[in-house]
């Protein structure tokens, strides 16, 4: 697992705890985080898509992800493959 100095949200450190499925992978990680998690997470996955559906989240990363798409929509319509689907639900 690979450590990183930065202190995430909840959903992040959720995310974080299991790094070693995403490294290598196609994901798609559908819902808003609210840190910098994804710059991280884009460097550990073999391709990345952020699907963001609260503009404030899509913003304040999407310049940050240079080697990811970021997509502002809350109806995915791509044909990628991926590996891996991470849907992330508030708990509230």
């Amino acid at each position: 697992m690979s450590v990183t100095n930065a202190t995430y949200s909840n959903p992040s450190q959720l995310l974080q705890r299991n790094e070693t499925l995403f490294q290598g992978k196609n994901i798609l990680v559908a819902g808003n985080i609210d840190d910098s998690y994804p710059v991280h997470l884009q460097s550990l996955a073999h391709n990345s898509t952020f699907c963001f559906n609260d503009y404030r989240h899509f913003i304040a990363v999407d310049e940050q992800l240079t080697t990811s798409t970021s997509i502002f929509t809350d109806n995915y319509q791509g044909t990628d493959t991926f590996d891996l689907v991470a849907d992330l639900y508030p708990k509230s």
